[in-house]
């Protein structure tokens, strides 16, 4: 994941989309993100998400805020950039979230989830990866639906739905997609 993540960056980068000020907020985000995003020496960020799964210094040197990506706290294009990587599965509506990550970011977003493909599909049904993420819920009992001990389904996302999805909730802007596939 860490690579997708570092691949999709410097194609935004190579595209102008950010630099290094850009203003950047991270839904649903935890000291990995930070990791990366420092390692491009990203100066300008905010990692959210609804609990700190760590200590809260672990997100140096970026600020940390509680935040609900069902209903984000934030002005109209407040951010430049909305990121989010393995977290919009774990609401209610995802497609309620992806529409709150569009509303806050003026430039862009990167959207990191699972696939709904072909080998995705084949590997649910021979059993190699789950419906439900069980594994999100065993730490502490958080994690599941909503941060919560429920264990969520994931769901997994296919092009023409994140095209419809942002289409519908940005019918006035022309909107470019890139994809990245990384398993």
């Amino acid at each position: 994941m860490k690579h997708l993540y570092a691949k999709i960056l410097k194609k935004g980068i190579n595209l102008n989309l950010i630099d290094k000020n850009t203003s950047i907020l991270v839904v649903g985000g935890g000291p990995n993100d930070s990791t990366i995003l420092n390692a491009f020496e990203f100066k300008n960020v905010v990692i959210s998400n609804l609990a700190p799964h760590a200590n809260v210094t672990d997100y140096h040197p970026y600020k940390w805020e509680k935040a609900d990506l069902n209903k984000l706290p934030y002005e109209d294009t407040f951010f430049d950039m909305v990121i989010v990587s393995a977290a919009l599965h774990h609401l209610y509506s995802p497609h309620k979230g992806l529409g709150e990550m569009l509303r806050v970011a003026k430039k862009a977003i990167i959207v990191i989830e699972s696939s709904d493909n072909l080998l995705s599909k084949i590997s649910r049904k021979l059993g190699f990866v789950p419906e439900y993420e069980i594994d999100a819920i065993l730490n502490d009992g958080t994690g599941g639906v909503e941060n919560s001990h429920i264990p969520n389904y994931i769901y997994r996302w296919s092009k023409g739905e994140i095209i419809k999805t942002v289409n519908t909730f940005l019918p006035h802007t022309q909107n470019k997609f890139h994809f990245f596939h990384h398993y």
